[in-house]
């Protein structure tokens, strides 16, 4: 009776122990913290990165730091309880306030990471997308230059030319904070080639054009004009060059070849025209090797879609719209209204 007694009296003194860090571990779990009700309500999340080899202690004292959670011993002990211990995810994750540590671990376990949006404009070329990537902290710029131009990854997409310039399909893109260059292009790639069915695949076949024709083209289109209303007449300008022989003289073209690799871009003037370059469409007949740009949806459409029209030649009115014109009286006429000399396509 005495031993059932001691028994008795060590099993209530270790559930008075127990009651109190049970109680703790419940408020943090399911309760309101103190963490919630010290931070106001509508204050913006907080911003935590959990880096790869981190332990469960390292990550508790980078949120107790960032004010995420009160106790980094309670979170320890939870993730101990639930045997998460290995399922942390590595990433940058957006906190709101409020949250309780039950909330905090879910989020982490699950791999609730935040996403950076990024829209890429159409027609920026690779070294523009690989520069702003750099800007906003998603990619190396040289790393990423790199891969646009390894043969290995051109052959495994199939392309034809020398680099991935034109595949890199220009869309609002919800990226994650270490994510590898290699990632990024494949969903720009990925990307593409949705687009590309949807819009070009079958009229390309019709044309007898190939798919590097048809991105190339659609990148002069994007280059060229800003107004979409105007696009598939560009496309029907160049489509009847092509087929008379005539030079596209496509002014886009000649600064590619100085400048636009590198993303750069400057006034062109005549003597610049005689530049030698493959792509220079002054100098050389037909389509430059490559696209000089990544077209949207609109202008590789129009590359595929050119409107019927007698026109040969467009100049610019300075107001991103042009001058269409089917001789070239009436061409001279245009630039003389509208620029000072008549060296333009």
């Amino acid at each position: 009776m005495e031993k059932i007694g001691k028994q008795f009296s060590i099993l209530l003194l270790l559930l008075l122990l127990a009651t109190p860090i049970l109680s703790f571990l419940g408020f943090q779990l399911f309760g309101n913290s103190p963490e919630r009700r010290s931070r106001p309500e509508g204050r913006e999340s907080r911003m935590v990165r959990i880096l790869p080899h981190w332990g469960t202690g390292q990550i508790a004292q980078e949120l107790k730091e960032k004010g995420i959670i009160v106790s980094p011993w309670a979170f320890q002990a939870v993730v101990f309880l639930r045997g998460t211990g290995t399922r942390l995810q590595i990433g940058d994750y957006a906190f709101p306030p409020g949250m309780s540590l039950l909330d905090v671990l879910k989020k982490l376990e699950s791999g609730d990471i935040f996403h950076v949006t990024v829209t890429i404009p159409e027609g920026w070329t690779v070294r523009e997308i690989a520069r702003y990537l750099e800007a906003r902290g998603l990619a190396s710029e040289e790393r990423f230059w790199q891969l646009a131009h390894d043969q290995e990854l051109l052959r495994r997409y199939g392309i034809r030319g020398s680099s991935l310039e034109g595949y890199l399909f220009p869309d609002t893109y919800y990226l994650r904070r270490g994510m590898k260059e290699e990632e990024i292009i494949d969903r720009m790639f990925k990307r593409f080639l949705q687009i590309y069915a949807q819009e070009c695949q079958g009229k390309a076949a019709s044309l007898g054009w190939t798919r590097h024709q048809v991105v190339t083209l659609g990148s002069l289109i994007e280059a060229e004009t800003p107004a979409e209303e105007e696009r598939e007449l560009v496309s029907s300008v160049f489509h009847r060059r092509l087929k008379i022989g005539m030079p596209l003289q496509c002014d886009p073209t000649v600064m590619y070849a100085l400048w636009g690799r590198e993303g750069k871009r400057a006034r062109l003037t005549r003597r610049h025209l005689t530049f030698p370059s493959p792509y220079n469409t002054y100098v050389h007949r037909g389509l430059p090797p490559g696209p000089i740009c990544n077209p949207g949806a609109a202008s590789l459409r129009a590359a595929v879609s050119p409107r019927p029209s007698p026109y040969l030649y467009f100049v610019s009115k300075g107001n991103g719209s042009h001058h269409f014109s089917s001789n070239l009286y009436q061409h001279y006429r245009a630039v003389r209204r509208y620029q000072s000399s008549p060296d333009r396509t």
